[in-house]
């Protein structure tokens, strides 16, 4: 199978991404898309494989990935991503070769799929 999913982006810029390999890795998909346009990167979150992969957007090369249970939302905030999972944790990543960073963990709240950043 091989599936493009074509993303504009604010500023209008498209981008493809090829994501053959991503169907492999990302079983049932249920996909959240977060694209660095700084960092040509992308990080998808997938909550039924506890996934987070990062991807380079202009060789659609596999970067890395990381273990996320439930993983759910991801948005960029200053050139970092920022995910959530459904059990309430929300992680920082500013560069995907290295362990993610914990924000914070709060037990009463489930996330899902929808995160957006919103600045003041």
């Amino acid at each position: 199978i091989n599936i493009n999913i074509d993303i504009t982006i604010h500023m209008h810029i498209n981008i493809t991404i090829n994501i053959n390999i991503i169907i492999a890795i990302h079983s049932n998909i249920n996909i959240n898309i977060s694209i660095n346009s700084n960092r040509n990167t992308v990080a998808i979150t997938c909550p039924k494989a506890n996934l987070i992969t990062y991807w380079q957007l202009d060789s659609n090369e596999f970067i890395a990935s990381h273990k996320l249970k439930d993983a759910a939302g991801a948005t960029l905030i200053a050139d970092s991503f920022i995910a959530s999972t459904g059990r309430g944790r929300v992680i920082w990543q500013n560069e995907p070769l290295k362990p993610y960073q914990i924000s914070g963990d709060f037990n009463e709240l489930r996330w899902d799929n929808h995160m957006t950043a919103i600045q003041a």
